[in-house]
């Protein structure tokens, strides 16, 4: 006798709501299925660009940000220091 998948139950809880919104004559809204939040490439206001860089430079960057607990890539550490120059330019 097979066993049913430890994923069974959550696809069968999403078809009992689905069903019972049916039944009440109302919309039907799909759940957020939980996962990862939308990144920078979704985002209009980001664009992918190309920099040249030394090897060295990017991998001693990247190591340092990885070993850090704030999360910041290495795109969002070029964005604040390209502000902080623009800002320093203007003034």
């Amino acid at each position: 006798m097979s066993q049913p998948s430890k994923f069974a139950g959550l696809f069968e809880e999403r078809h009992q709501d689905e069903t019972r919104a049916r039944g009440r004559n109302e919309e039907i809204t799909i759940a957020k299925i939980p996962g990862r939040p939308r990144g920078k490439r979704s985002n209009p206001e980001f664009k992918p660009r190309t920099v040249l860089m030394r090897d060295q430079l990017h991998l001693e960057a990247t190591d340092i940000l990885r070993h850090q607990k704030n999360g910041q890539d290495l795109s969002d550490l070029i964005n604040k220091l390209l502000e902080k120059w623009i800002k320093g330019q203007k003034a």
